[in-house]
């Protein structure tokens, strides 16, 4: 059993990227996660590359990964940070798939929306999830996401068009992480602040 209170969110960490890469075993499953950002197979140069455009001047891009010492077991986004309107969209949120229903997912997504409520000081977080990943769209509905609507066949996979629920939830609603075991939070908040006053 993984104690979470052993899991931290530090920004991203190019060591992992290739592990993070290897959770990847399918074409569905890089659709899934990731849309038509990278293509299949991913690599773990993709990975950096990634990593790199986000670190670049006036890039809007947070990435965060979870781990435990010095394994890797989970990864999420902010992107389209945009300070004026106080508004991101949360994206790629995977975990190891050994360590999945362990509450790991939680942890995450709670620790990133703490970025964005409480350090970056944003209004409203958006995520978008396709119909077909229930497992998901249940974990942002327990934490307190609103499904807003429904982008029907949002995009083309495989020869099918695929929908997507749209996602929200404002700062008001955000009960924050110390509502779950503890905070996690480590390096974080430095990463956030670059991807906002570039």
């Amino acid at each position: 059993m993984v104690g979470l209170d052993r899991v931290r969110i530090v920004g991203f960490d190019s060591r992992f990227a290739g592990t993070v890469a290897s959770w990847i075993a399918t074409p569905d499953q890089l659709f899934s996660w990731a849309g038509a950002r990278f293509h299949y197979p991913l690599e773990e140069r993709h990975l950096h590359e990634h990593a790199a455009a986000a670190s670049a001047p006036h890039a809007t891009t947070s990435i965060f990964s979870a781990a435990i010492e010095d394994r890797v077991v989970g990864h999420a986004e902010l992107t389209a940070i945009d300070p004026v309107h106080g508004t991101t969209v949360m994206r790629r949120v995977i975990v190891d798939p050994a360590l999945r229903r362990r509450g790991i997912g939680r942890m995450i997504v709670g620790s990133v929306l703490d970025v964005a409520f409480h350090e970056l000081r944003l209004h409203r977080v958006e995520l978008r999830a396709f119909d077909t990943n229930l497992a998901a769209i249940a974990l942002y509905r327990t934490i307190g996401f609103t499904v807003e609507g429904r982008l029907r066949e949002y995009r083309r996979h495989d020869g099918l068009w695929r929908s997507a629920l749209v996602m929200g939830m404002l700062a008001g609603e955000w009960r924050g992480a110390d509502h779950s075991p503890s905070r996690r939070l480590q390096a974080s908040s430095g990463l956030a602040s670059r991807a906002i006053t570039r």
